[in-house]
């Protein structure tokens, strides 16, 4: 009763709390959505409400909701009772409960039905959906056979019938199309031909379709009657507009709320391989790059929270707060021409707002954090050393191997800790940062970047493989190269013959976002930067830990010689084991510093 009693002030107090900030919201995008993922880990639906609450408060007028993926299918078809068998799921009633509870907060909601692709408890509950191959079930659907149409007609016929919005959202990111090449029925098919037949029953039920920009690459180009939700590469909404299509922007690198709430993830709770501060966040210009025509195109700006790794009520508000104080600002267009230290005292009243309504939420906005700068010309770093504010407290020039470390602010005497799945968090931390300096460090680098991913993770190119700054946790800040499908190899000039004896590797592996270990580093030397001679050649066990997020630190000394050019070849695991979701498909390969000595 006490529980039920306390949830009922909260819910209260946060009512009154939305109609205040509602009234002072600037005029901005007229989609401005949050998105929650109900697959991976289930929230009841009291939950889901208090979710629509914060929602509210942070004047938020669309919900997606991502009710079906691999892991399980959460949502009630009556046509297909073994999508739901031993889950807990969401009950038609239950659904239009939440559904009306979220119209008295001014919010729509938007199922997401993920289709072709993420289908894995969907074919486990109906095998028949799948293609009839040798292979293993996998989780894509045969979109050759009709009868996947007909399921898919029945499902969406129940979903329009749940939902009222008018866009129904039917996911078509990350499919695994090479499976259809060997499928009789599939074979002759692309992508495109089963999004556009989805796209046609949703019209057929007078609603407009949601598409990942995935669908882009796989041949979709009628946009009609429809929208691309873009969480790539900014640069899709041009390709979009050119199409005669609308889009709606959710970035990962700015919009990604399972991101880590900071850098220095050891100290933090579960989340994916990224960080993403609520400074990025309040940085994003969703206009920028884009002429005045094409940025007509843009409907709105969408965060997502999924949930791999968020369990708990308390990690998902964690994740949330304060950086969907920082999505308001940038969907009501008001963070554009003002910066962070102006936007700081507003923040911190929100903060004060969260503690009052006992929300949890992340205190990272008072750390201090460290700044890097590449300086070739002194051979060194240039280190500052800054509040969140912006204002700069400390530099230093650092030429040397070395660890340095920055306490954090402590706001208020506020620092407290909170206990999850039997760990101790902290909301401050003491950030690091790691340095290598070698023989090789600012020389001329020449990187063969055939498997550079590009440009997703090419950043600043071969000047990123010898800076001397290493990269944390975190392989999309910019410290480190992504490779796929093959090495890396960088040729480096010492610029006078020396002597060389070890070279030292510095890999990022996380093997949930899909980035294995090294497999092999072989080194060559030259004094006429023509003529190579190999010196050393190692190869590595590959990573069979589903699990591993770590950055590990290669060796491979060999017998002292005497070069002025050194080569670096350093080739990926070429597989994923059986047992992980990307078997049977490229590892990607992230290096942050290729280190001569």
């Amino acid at each position: 009763m006490k529980n039920s009693c306390k949830s009922f002030l909260i819910s209260l107090l946060l009512f009154l709390s939305c109609d205040s900030f509602a009234q002072s919201a600037a005029s901005g995008f007229e989609y401005r959505g949050m998105h929650l993922d109900v697959s991976r880990h289930y929230f009841a639906p009291e939950v889901v409400k208090r979710y629509l609450d914060i929602l509210a408060m942070h004047d938020i007028n669309r919900f997606h909701w991502h009710l079906t993926d691999n892991q399980a299918w959460r949502l009630e078809i009556k046509a297909y009772p073994k999508l739901t068998e031993g889950i807990p799921f969401y009950s038609h009633d239950e659904v239009r409960d939440i559904v009306a509870y979220a119209a008295t907060k001014g919010i729509e909601v938007i199922p997401e039905i993920d289709l072709p692709g993420h289908m894995e408890a969907g074919i486990k509950a109906y095998p028949e959906l799948t293609c009839s191959t040798n292979d293993k079930p996998g989780n894509v659907l045969c979109i050759g056979n009709e009868n996947t149409y007909t399921f898919i007609s029945n499902v969406l016929r129940e979903v329009v019938d749940l939902f009222p919005s008018k866009m129904i959202h039917v996911g078509g990111d990350e499919v695994a199309i090479d499976r259809w090449a060997k499928c009789p029925h599939c074979h002759d098919k692309q992508q495109s031909y089963c999004m556009s037949r989805i796209a046609d029953i949703l019209k057929g039920y007078g609603r407009e379709w949601v598409m990942w920009d995935d669908v882009l690459d796989n041949g979709m180009t009628d946009l009609s009657g429809g929208y691309i939700m873009i969480w790539r590469d900014q640069d899709t909404a041009k390709k979009v507009h050119q199409l005669g299509g609308r889009s709606i922007l959710s970035p990962s690198k700015y919009c990604y709320f399972d991101y880590f709430q900071t850098s220095n993830i050891d100290t933090e709770p579960r989340g994916f391989g990224n960080s993403l501060p609520v400074e990025r966040v309040y940085s994003y210009n969703p206009l920028e790059g884009l002429t005045a025509e094409e940025a007509q195109s843009i409907v709105g700006i969408q965060a997502n929270l999924w949930t791999e790794h968020v369990s708990q009520p308390e990690h998902v508000e964690y994740m949330l707060l304060p950086r969907l104080a920082a999505l308001q600002e940038v969907q009501a267009g008001r963070n554009v021409n003002r910066s962070f230290h102006e936007f700081m005292p507003t923040l911190e009243k929100r903060l004060q707002e969260y503690k009052s309504l006992g929300l949890n939420y992340c205190r990272h906005l008072y750390d201090r954090f460290f700044t890097v700068k590449r300086n070739p010309e002194k051979r060194c770093a240039d280190v500052f050393l800054t509040s969140s504010d912006g204002t700069a407290e400390e530099q230093k020039e650092v030429r040397s191997t070395c660890v340095i470390e920055a306490l954090p602010h402590i706001a208020d005497g506020d620092a407290t800790e909170w206990t999850l799945e039997g760990r101790t968090y902290q909301y401050y931390s003491v950030n690091t940062r790691r340095f290598l300096f070698t023989k090789s460090t600012y020389c001329p680098i020449v990187l063969d970047d055939t498997y550079l991913d590009k440009p997703r993770y090419s950043f600043d190119g071969a000047a990123t493989l010898n800076d001397g700054i290493c990269g944390e946790k975190n392989f999309a800040t910019g410290d480190w190269l992504g490779f796929k499908g093959g090495p890396a190899v960088v040729t480096y000039d010492l610029q006078k013959r020396q002597k060389v004896s070890q070279v030292q590797v510095s890999c990022m592996t996380d093997m949930e976002a899909w980035i294995s270990n090294i497999g092999e580093i072989a080194v060559e030397t030259s004094n006429d930067g023509k003529t190579f001679k190999e010196v050393a050649r190692q190869a590595y066990p590959y990573e069979t830990d589903n699990g591993k997020k770590d950055i590990d630190k290669y060796f491979l000394p060999f017998n002292a010689v005497k070069a002025r050019y050194v080569r670096v070849t350093v080739h990926p695991a070429p597989s994923f084991p059986e047992t992980h979701d990307g078997y049977g498909t490229p590892t990607y390969l992230f290096i942050d510093e290729i280190g001569v000595e």
